[in-house]
């Protein structure tokens, strides 16, 4: 993964900053998602962005940076019915529909012309600071379907990661007959493996959400 290119080419970071092309090319992270369907035919998302975000809100937080090689799954391959929704939720992207809320079923319509319906995946946050499969981490201990796990906490003895947030971008107005190669709408799911060329830029991109500056 690391030897290998990159398909991330617009890279920014919680203030909109763009990256350099030298940090863009150094994220070699592996990102999976099934295949998206309509009407059991493939239709290929607008673009796939992954966001950042430092678990606390402010500068100051603690978390723990992610190890080369931490394998994370998000999301219920083998759900069948809608799973929490600080795991998967939909909208018609945040804060530019507020008329239509986000929630863990996505809604019927979005508005022509607006950024169209979008899928959020967050990867789950604690870590048992020993190995580096995906069992190793889990999600915080929140109420089945409250919005974010990131205000609760990990079990006592874990670590904690930065929450990354994936969002998928259908380019899609509207849901019906949606469904991914895993199953129904509720078996998607995202797969992750922190493969960065370069981790010092990945240590860098995580030490910028502690503190909103760069090195």
């Amino acid at each position: 993964m690391e030897a290998g290119g990159t398909s991330c080419t617009k890279g920014t970071e919680n203030n909109q900053r763009t990256l350099t092309a030298a940090q863009d090319a150094g994220n070699t992270a592996g990102i999976w998602l099934p295949t998206l369907l309509v009407n059991g035919a493939i239709h290929h998302p607008k673009y796939i962005a992954d966001y950042w975000d430092n678990t606390g809100g402010a500068k100051g937080a603690v978390f723990t940076n992610m190890p080369e090689g931490m394998q994370l799954i998000a999301g219920d391959s083998h759900a069948t019915q809608p799973v929490p929704e600080y795991e998967l939720y939909w909208n018609c992207s945040t804060g530019a529909t507020p008329g239509i809320p986000s929630s863990v079923t996505p809604p019927k319509t979005c508005p022509a012309g607006g950024p169209g319906l979008e899928a959020h995946i967050r990867l789950p946050t604690c870590w048992d600071g020993v190995g580096l499969k995906p069992s190793d981490v889990t999600y915080a201990g929140a109420p089945p379907f409250t919005t974010s796990a990131k205000d609760f906490p990990c079990p006592a003895g874990d670590k904690t990661f930065t929450e990354v947030q994936l969002v998928l971008h259908t380019g899609l107005y509207s849901s019906a007959g949606i469904s991914f190669s895993s199953g129904a709408l509720a078996t998607l799911h995202a797969d992750y493996w922190q493969s960065w060329k370069n981790q010092s830029l990945l240590a860098n991109l995580q030490t910028y959400l502690r503190t909103g500056a760069f090195a």
